[in-house]
């Protein structure tokens, strides 16, 4: 694709400034409970409130609301009206809970939709005699025979050559197989496939392999929608998310406790296999299992490409064309993961399925990963399995499920610097996960993106955030000089079922090798500022090589890295060689192919000309490398024209590796950007470059936990422009220079720091001789230690241990407790946040009573402070001094009560006196114990808050608020001389606060922040005499939902800074 040749800078700015609404984060709206179409309503304009313009509902846990049903449909089209109206868009995640392609179940009710697992049973026998094999079909659910194989021994291995399939010829008999061998040492492979239970949240996994279960699944959802919506397709309804699918799960389930070797299976595996040129099964399913010789890792690496085929066309390609004919976007993810054996054993070689997607896609869950870590590899890169893609396909979005889960104690700061990390690495739509209608029954999933958490009201900062960055890092096209070829086809030859690293196997050295070069070489170009892309043999096959460039849809790259591998696809070994020879620089490392497979017929597969190839290419002759995987290597590097070949180890030092790479590197390369650190390390620190005509965006994060300073240096030299991500403010890039020809400026990042720059045509200031700052006048004025302070929401107390008694039918559950209270509060009520009615039968009389104090008291309804589906009783009006009892009783009949999922709490406006932790309860079934303890065990006094209400620093859990979590806002009064105020600005500093807080002066609002630096401009709020600040601190979900009493408020002290002359 050309790029333009110019850009028009100002409409890229207007656009960042005030980006359009398909830009904006995409939240999961997670569905559960009654979806009130009242509460509904509300949710959708709190949402468009704050800044969200688009999101994804998704059928989430206990359904009361049938899923897929008339009702259902009711809802959705209720909220597609509402959103069109606020000018919002609606998105679908296409199931009910995960895995994709169920329909909450739908899917699997038909037997021939469900998933198959094939196991490979074996025994050794000598002929002539009878051979018998226990097939456990007795054992199996649905079990059958797909074949039964018969092999000479030969040396110990089975002779393929000698194969015979005799799954015609054995008797079958109380589950085995008995075969008449000839004479000799035979083995007898049975391959029996069955139906696993328990592979997903509803049962059984579909059947992704077989392209009609997909199709049903399609008609059951997507055509359900289609009917009623489809005139908002493309619109108000952009598209679909697919989650997490997976054609084996060796994890879960029934598949989970076996040892035996399994592959995945569908009725109809071999004749695709066969369609995709792996063909002759009487040979490779030998090889799948067995050390065969010399053939067996290019049969597997046959294998299991070919069945990754086979995948990416039943599932992914299937979905792709449907939504692409219906005018929608088909987005999501699969099973990523920084090993390729990972991805193979759940769901192939992942880069084909991706490239059916129109917007591909990860998963990641927690907080940004940059470590090297052995046995968890590959988690730094993650984002690049799919943006590389994208970039490959020519979409300029790529998607993410991010930030998601952080738990209950998520914060501001966790939520940037995963998004940060994730934008860094190509991330340009975000799905953070997510905003619950309701957390009843649902007491352990976090969601931080709804309006029951405490930093709700100011969530708008970050959705701005994410608009901003996503619109920025989506125009024009990725600007990367660097390749690394991701040896996928090599993996497939040493993935070994009967080791399969997820259920503890072990890969060979040549296959750790290799898995270790990915990491190797990603990790080196990272630390170092080097970006790329992965490329593989699907989006090879389909590049262009021109002037020594590689392009690959919307991407060029001048440089291809090798990582150690052993095959090479014949088709993509010729555009290897049309690369080098049209003047792009190649650089192998560890390992070079020795043998060439035939995949696509696009040419023919002869390893000696292969090998021949490469040594033309890089000057040695492949077969030296071979014993690399177990070496040190010799360290050094073989040069050849325009290659280089890096002769290295498995066991040489990492860092000299590092540095060869990087040497070779740079004798073909002027690098996009250099970062030298002036204090600190610099090497967590991440950038995306996008190029749109000839202006360039860059975006660079630090999130990592060190702070640093360093000096960057940028190939583009033009007019630099800092673009504040979080502000919109467009302003000069401070201290840019041009320098040698590269454009050159100093930062500071502190963690979780960001900076986007955008360098435009223009003149970038000369180079001058340096000459040292002085430091800043500034005078600090440290604000008294004591503020006054209120709760904006209902305090909590989670109640302490439960009694519990049932009735003979058990259709009565009652539960007791006692509270102390030391002074009657103004507001007390009793919280019922997770009662478990899933199991009551529609038009059964379910009922609750609440007794205080031997008083019966009003009706439970719907709580408005802390989340309004929880249920609430008030007992103000009958709380005493001293000892409480209360009574929460739930019957229904005829049927069985269902118990508690979560303890009773007390909510209002209190405070607690000597509050702690007394135990961690078992959580203890009411069907099973007298006595419940839901996690932890707390003791305290209630006592009412009085109206001159102060905390001193510190955190609030230790001042009468250990397990309230919400706003908390704190007051002071502070008289300021006419002097300190002419300083040029005035700073007010938080030197530690939990976790996000929001500023007033004098009542006007001046601004929020959710990530640290907790600084603000205050001069202009501010006024000579008596000035009113008031900070709302907002602190974590957990101190509530887990009665965690972590560190709350203001912690540290705050200080006000005058800075600069006087104005």
């Amino acid at each position: 694709m050309a790029r333009q040749a110019r850009t028009d800078v100002e409409a890229l700015r207007a656009g960042f400034q005030r980006p359009p609404a398909e830009y904006g984060p995409l939240p999961w709206w997670l569905w559960t409970g009654d979806l009130d179409c009242e509460e509904l309503a509300w949710q959708v304009q709190e949402m468009r409130n704050k800044g969200v313009r688009q999101f994804f509902i998704m059928a989430y846990g206990a359904q009361q609301v049938d899923y897929l049903s008339e009702e259902w449909f009711d809802r959705i089209g209720f909220v597609i009206e509402r959103a069109k109206a606020l000018g919002m868009r609606v998105w679908i995640y296409d199931e009910w809970d995960w895995p994709s392609a169920i329909a909450g179940g739908k899917v699997t009710q038909r037997k021939e939709f469900r998933q198959r697992v094939l196991l490979e049973l074996e025994e050794r026998g000598r002929g002539p005699g009878s051979i018998t094999l226990d097939l456990k079909l007795g054992e199996l659910k649905d079990g059958r025979v797909a074949r039964i194989l018969a092999a000479p021994v030969r040396e110990g291995k089975p002779d393929a050559s000698g194969s015979m399939d005799v799954t015609r010829k054995v008797r079958l008999a109380g589950g085995r197989a008995v075969w008449e061998a000839p004479a000799g040492e035979w083995i007898l492979m049975g391959l029996v496939s069955f139906t696993p239970a328990g592979q997903a949240i509803h049962g059984h996994a579909t059947d992704v392999l077989n392209p009609e279960a997909v199709k049903y699944f399609l008609q059951v959802t997507h055509e359900e929608y289609f009917k009623r919506f489809g005139k908002e397709f493309g619109s108000a309804l952009p598209g679909f998310f697919m989650d997490e699918c997976f054609y084996l799960y060796t994890q879960v389930g029934d598949v989970r406790t076996m040892s035996t070797p399994a592959v995945p299976w569908t009725d109809t595996l071999e004749s695709g296999l066969a369609r995709h040129g792996v063909e002759d099964p009487e040979r490779y399913w030998w090889a799948v299992f067995h050390d065969i010789g010399e053939e067996t890792l290019a049969l597997r690496a046959r294998f299991w490409n070919g069945l990754s085929a086979v995948y990416a066309e039943s599932l992914y390609g299937v979905i792709g064309r449907w939504c692409e004919e219906h005018g929608v976007v088909l987005t999501g993810h699969a099973n990523e993961a920084g090993s390729p054996y990972s991805m193979l054993a759940i769901g192939g070689t992942h880069f084909p399925m991706m490239a059916k997607m129109q917007i591909p896609g990860i998963d990641w869950l927690g907080g940004p990963n940059l470590k090297r870590r052995t046995g968890s590899k590959g988690l730094r890169y993650v984002a690049k399995l799919s943006s590389s893609v994208a970039h490959h396909i020519g979409q300029k979005r790529c998607f993410a499920e991010a930030p998601n889960p952080l738990g209950w104690t998520a914060t501001g700061s966790q939520i940037k610097r995963t998004t940060d990390w994730l934008a860094s690495g190509g991330i340009n739509m975000f799905n953070p996960a997510g905003a619950m209608y309701t957390n009843s029954m649902h007491a352990h999933s976090a969601g931080p993106f709804g309006y029951q958490w405490p930093h709700w009201g100011e969530m708008g900062t970050y959705f701005e955030y994410v608009h901003r960055l996503s619109y920025l890092m989506s125009q024009g096209c990725h600007a990367c000089d660097v390749a690394v070829y991701y040896p996928m086809l090599s993996a497939c030859a040493h993935f070994d079922p009967k080791q399969n690293p997820l259920r503890r196997g072990t890969v060979s050295p040549e296959g750790a090798f290799l898995d270790d070069g990915i990491n190797a070489v990603a990790y080196a170009l990272l630390e170092h500022q080097v970006d790329f892309d992965f490329v593989y043999d699907e989006a090879l096959r389909e590049a262009r090589v021109d002037d020594g460039k590689l392009l690959m849809g919307d991407d060029t790259y001048s440089v291809l890295i090798l990582p150690p591998c052993q095959f090479i696809a014949a088709d993509v070994l010729l555009k290897l060689k049309e690369f080098v020879a049209g003047g792009g620089r190649v650089i192998g490392m560890g390992m070079l192919p020795t043998r060439a497979l035939a995949i696509t017929g696009a040419a023919p597969a002869d390893d000696r000309a292969c090998r021949a190839d490469l040594e033309g290419i890089f000057g040695l002759d492949p077969m030296t490398t071979v014993g690399a995987a177990q070496s040190g290597g010799q360290g050094d590097i073989i040069r050849k024209g325009n290659a280089a070949f890096l002769r290295v180890g498995a066991r040489a030092p990492g860092e000299e590796a590092e540095a060869l790479l990087l040497q070779a590197l740079d004798e073909g390369l002027d690098r996009d950007v250099r970062v030298k650190a002036l204090e600190g390390s610099a090497a967590g620190l991440s950038y995306n470059h996008r190029q749109a005509g000839d202006t360039h965006a860059y975006f660079f994060a630090n999130p990592g936990e060190d702070a640093f300073r360093a000096e960057i240096s940028l190939r583009q030299v033009g007019r630099a422009e800092h673009w504040d991500v979080e502000t919109g403010e467009c302003r000069p890039l401070a201290g840019a220079r041009s320098e040698n020809g590269r454009l050159v400026f100093e930062r500071a990042f502190h963690p979780g720091d960001s900076l986007a720059v955008v360098v435009a045509p223009g003149e970038a200031p000369v180079a001058t001789v340096k000459v040292p700052e002085a430091p800043a006048k500034s005078r600090s004025l440290a604000l008294p230690e004591t503020w006054g302070f209120r709760i904006e929401q209902d305090n909590t107390f989670p109640l302490p241990r439960l009694m519990v008694t049932s009735n003979t039918l058990r259709n009565v559950q009652r539960y007791e407790a006692s509270f102390e209270v030391e002074s009657v509060p103004g507001r007390v009520a009793l919280m019922v946040d997770a009662f478990d009615d899933r199991g009551v039968a529609p038009g059964a009389d379910y009922y609750t009573t609440v007794f205080i104090n031997g008083t019966e008291v009003g009706p439970l309804v719907f709580n408005r402070t802390i989340d309004h589906r929880l249920r609430e009783a008030d007992i103000t009006a009958h709380v005493r001094p001293g000892l409480n009892e209360v009574v929460f009783q739930g019957g229904s009949s005829p049927y069985i009560a269902r118990p508690l999922l979560a303890s009773l709490k007390l909510i209002g406006h209190f405070k607690l006196l000597d509050a702690h932790v007394e135990a961690t309860g078992s959580g203890a079934s009411a069907y099973d114990a007298r006595t419940v303890r839901f996690e932890k065990e707390v003791r305290g006094r209630l006592a009412r808050i009085g109206p001159g209400e102060v905390l001193t620093l510190g955190s609030w859990a230790d001042q009468g608020y250990p397990f309230y979590s919400g706003p908390g806002v704190y007051t002071q009064d502070v008289d300021l001389a006419a002097g300190f105020l002419s300083a040029e600005d005035v700073l007010l500093k938080l030197t530690d606060v939990r976790d996000s807080v929001a500023l007033r002066v004098n009542g006007a609002r001046v601004g929020a922040r959710l990530w640290p630096l907790f600084e603000f401009a205050v001069g202009r709020f501010l006024k000579p005499g008596t000035n009113r600040i008031e900070l709302k601190v907002m602190n974590s979900m957990s101190n509530m939902m887990q009665a965690r009493q972590l560190p709350s408020g203001l912690l540290g002290p705050v200080v006000l800074e005058a800075r600069g002359g006087t104005r």
